[in-house]
C-alpha cells in the first residue's frame, strides 16, 4: 500500500494530530505516536525521520541553554540582547560591553582608594591597631609626607615672592608702556606735522625748481640772442653777399651778373636786378671809404641805387654811368663803353681803397683776388667783347673783395672798442 493511500485511510483526528505536529519545533518521539491507529509505514517513516532528527535536537537544546544564560548574564540599565545575533548586532553590544568593562574599572579604583582611605583614617584615631613594621613604614611615610609638605610650602612662599616680584615687574613695565605710548603718540603728532612741513618744503621746492628752469631756459635763449647780436653787425646784414646755385654773386638778394644766350628769356638777369646790384656795391665801397678815413684823389662813386655813378677827377674830369640798359638805340655801344669805363674806375678805387688799407692800418691785409689793369684774379670786369660767364666771374670776385674788406673792417672796429674798454 502507498503512503498517501495509508494517509487517507488513517481517522480524522489523528491526521489532525500529525498536522499539529508540523508546527511543533522538536519532531515527534516514537512513544508519542506508538498507541495511534495509523498505518504501519506512516509509523516507520516517522520512526526514520525521528532517529535522524534526535542529534540536531540535541544539539539545538545546547544552543538554547547556552542562549539563555547569555540573556541572564548581559541584562543590564544599557544593554539587553535576544541571542542568537547578526554579524552588526554583535559588534555593537561588545562595544557596550567594553565601555561597561572600563566604568567597572574605574570603581574598582576609587573603592579600593576610599578603601585605603578608611583605613589611614581608623590608624589615626586608633581604631585600628597596626604591626611594628607597619607603624615603622607608616611613620616614615608619614615623615616623607611632611618633608614633601614642607617642601611645597617652601616652594609656594618661592613662588609667591616671586610673583610678587613679577607682579612688580608687570607694573614697572605697564608703568613704561604707558610712557612709551603717550611718546609714541607725541612722535606720532611730530611725524604727521614734519611730513606736513615736509610737503610744503617739497611742493615749494617743486616750484622753485620749475621757476628755476624757467629761468635757465629764458637766460639760455637770451644768451643765444645776446651771442647773436653779439657775433651779428648791423652792416653785414646791410650788405648780405653769397654766391646763387649757379655761382653768380648775390647782394641782398641781387644778382650781379649774366647768362649766355642759349639761356630762356626767363632765366636771364635783367638788366634792371643789374643797376640795382651796382647801386648796392657803391653804397657799400662808400661806406668803407667813411669807416677808413679814406677818400680817392682820382675817383668818386655816387651811390644813387640802380642810377649810380663813377666821377673821374683826374686827370681829366668825367662821370661814367655805373648801369647799363636793355633798349636798342644808336648810342647803345657809346654808353656800353662808358659802362665799362665805370667798372673799371670802380674796380680802380676798390684797389686804391685796400692799399690805403695796408699801408696804414694793417700791412698784413690780403685780397682773396689781386687786382691789375682793370682785371681781377686775371679776368676783365669789361662788358663789351667778353663772355657773360667770364664777366659774372669778374663781378663775383669783386663782391668777394668787398666782402672780405667790410669783414676786416668791423673786426677792426671790435678790437677797438675792445681796447678802449679794458
Amino acid at each position: 500500500m502507498r503512503l498517501d493511500e495509508s494517509i487517507t485511510k488513517a481517522s480524522d483526528e489523528q491526521l489532525q494530530s500529525l498536522c499539529n505536529a508540523e508546527n511543533d519545533p522538536a519532531p515527534l518521539s516514537e512513544e508519542h505516536f506508538a498507541h495511534w491507529d495509523i498505518p504501519v509505514e506512516i509509523k516507520k517513516a516517522f520512526v526514520e525521520r525521528a532517529k535522524q532528527d534526535e542529534p540536531a535536537l540535541a544539539a539545538s537544546d545546547r544552543y538554547a541553554d547556552v542562549f539563555s544564560s547569555l540573556e541572564s548574564n548581559s541584562k543590564s540599565d544599557t544593554l539587553y540582547a535576544r541571542y542568537p545575533l547578526c554579524h552588526e548586532c554583535a559588534v555593537t553590544i561588545i562595544a557596550t560591553m567594553e565601555l561597561d568593562l572600563l566604568c567597572t574599572f574605574h570603581e574598582r579604583d576609587k573603592l579600593a582608594l576610599l578603601e585605603r582611605e578608611l583605613e589611614r583614617l581608623a590608624l589615626i584615631k586608633g581604631d585600628m591597631e597596626m604591626s611594628s613594621d607597619d607603624r615603622m613604614r607608616w611613620n616614615r611615610d608619614q615623615n616623607r609626607l611632611e618633608c614633601d609638605l614642607e617642601k611645597m610650602h617652601r616652594a609656594c612662599e618661592e613662588t609667591r615672592a616671586a610673583m610678587r616680584k613679577l607682579d612688580e615687574e608687570k607694573e614697572h613695565v605697564l608703568h613704561m608702556l604707558n610712557d612709551m605710548d603717550a611718546q609714541s603718540t607725541s612722535l606720532l603728532k611730530e611725524e604727521e606735522a614734519m611730513w606736513h612741513a615736509w610737503n610744503e618744503r617739497v611742493a615749494e621746492f617743486e616750484q622753485l625748481a620749475c621757476e628755476k628752469e624757467r629761468l635757465d631756459a629764458n637766460l639760455a635763449e637770451e644768451s643765444r640772442i645776446l651771442s647773436n647780436l653779439a657775433n651779428s653787425n648791423a652792416y653785414t646784414d646791410a650788405f648780405s653777399i653769397e654766391k646763387d646755385a649757379y655761382g653768380m654773386g648775390v647782394i641782398n638778394g641781387l644778382r650781379l651778373g649774366r647768362f649766355s644766350a642759349s639761356r630762356p628769356p626767363q632765366d636771364q638777369v635783367t638788366w634792371t636786378e643789374v643797376n640795382v646790384a651796382w647801386g648796392q656795391l657803391a653804397l657799400l665801397f662808400n661806406l668803407l671809404c667813411r669807416k677808413l678815413g679814406y677818400e680817392s684823389p682820382t675817383h668818386k662813386v655816387h651811390a644813387r641805387g640802380a642810377q649810380s655813378t663813377v666821377e673821374r677827377l683826374a686827370p681829366e674830369h668825367a662821370e661814367y654811368e655805373l648801369h647799363a640798359t636793355s633798349e636798342w638805340h644808336v648810342g647803345r655801344l657809346f654808353h656800353s663803353r662808358r659802362f665799362d669805363c665805370a667798372m673799371e674806375a670802380f674796380l680802380m678805387s676798390v684797389q686804391d681803397l685796400y692799399m690805403h688799407a695796408k699801408s696804414t692800418m694793417d700791412p698784413a691785409l690780403m685780397l682773396p683776388y689781386s687786382i691789375q689793369h682793370g682785371r681781377i684774379g686775371g679776368v676783365s670786369i669789361r662788358l663789351q667783347f667778353n663772355q657773360p660767364a667770364s664777366w659774372s666771374l669778374a663781378t663775383c670776385r669783386l663782391l668777394e673783395c668787398l666782402q672780405h674788406l667790410l669783414s676786416w673792417t668791423l673786426e677792426r672796429e671790435a678790437r677797438q672798442e675792445l681796447s678802449r674798454d679794458l
